[in-house]
């Protein structure tokens, strides 16, 4: 099963629509946000899809947003992280501006370990830094798909749960075409 990952999308309808099609294309059968949706219409391009979504420092708590999204059968998840398994592999969803979250990454760079009272998982997927950009600490990838507002470059991420490949994409001119971006 191929996962698409996205994150700050700061309510950028069109781009995330053009995400959408081409993380389709690249395989993405289910979807998961990393926050900083930036409201309804972007929720509006989200609807259908087999996602998970996490608040975002801009986003929550804002009841309106979460209401809206019940709306159209999303579940935007309060408080993070929003946890959830896919081919036998646990993964935590943060937004990355969470206490939890630094505090998280703060052990596992100095322990290589989950702290304790964290259930460990496989893979930690987060944005708020709008940098692509993946790295092992200890038993868990850490991976960041970048962003679709205010960054260099508009990017999204695909993870082949079956095998752990990590592909990154740059959103291309053309309509949901994505360009491999180099490892």
């Amino acid at each position: 099963m191929i996962l698409g990952i996205l994150s700050d999308t700061h309510g950028e309808r069109e781009r995330t629509a053009h995400a959408i099609r081409g993380l389709r294309t690249a395989g993405a059968e289910i979807f998961a946000h990393c926050g900083d949706v930036g409201g309804a219409a972007v929720l509006d391009e989200l609807a259908g899809l087999d996602i998970h979504i996490v608040c975002g420092n801009t986003d929550c708590p804002d009841s309106t947003m979460v209401e809206y999204a019940a709306g159209l059968g999303l579940r935007v998840g309060l408080p993070s992280p929003v946890r959830f398994t896919l081919d036998g592999r646990n993964i935590a969803l943060f937004h990355g501006h969470e206490r939890a979250f630094e505090e998280l990454i703060d052990v596992l760079i100095e322990t290589r370990q989950f702290p304790p009272g964290f259930e460990p998982c496989d893979y930690v997927l987060h944005g708020h830094t709008h940098i692509a950009r993946a790295l092992r600490l200890g038993p868990v990838r850490v991976i960041n798909p970048g962003a679709l507002h205010r960054a260099p470059r508009y990017t999204v991420a695909t993870l082949d749960m079956a095998t752990g490949a990590l592909d990154y994409w740059q959103l291309g001119h053309s309509d949901g075409e994505l360009i491999p971006c180099p490892s």
